[in-house]
């Protein structure tokens, strides 16, 4: 897990970024860190291959007894509906790498 840096209004943005692919290929996602206050991360290595995910939430990957114990499992009564808002967008280029990076709080 990742903590997170927000604006202050909980505006968080995370990115992956291959520079050598096509000079420079990226993609990003903005959402509110108020809603998903949790940022995990994995990655899959294999002979040849390899994986990451990027996955905000609003519980830890390690189950419900565990987000049970730590006091951070939600619940969503019957009927209840929540709405959840996320950008994903796409960085083309070094010039699309950089503006974000100089964009960073």
């Amino acid at each position: 897990m990742h903590t997170l840096n927000a604006d202050s209004e909980g505006a968080a943005r995370v990115a992956i970024v291959n520079d050598k692919l096509r000079d420079g290929l990226g993609v990003y996602w903005k959402y509110n860190s108020i809603e998903r206050p949790v940022l995990s991360q994995w990655t899959h290595f294999l002979s040849g291959s390899y994986v990451v995910g990027i996955e905000p939430g609003n519980c830890s990957e390690m189950g419900r007894p565990a987000n049970r114990d730590a006091g951070t499992l939600e619940r969503i009564a019957p009927g209840d509906v929540r709405e959840f808002s996320m950008e994903i967008g796409v960085f083309d280029g070094p010039e699309e790498i950089t503006a974000s990076e100089d964009s960073l709080p």
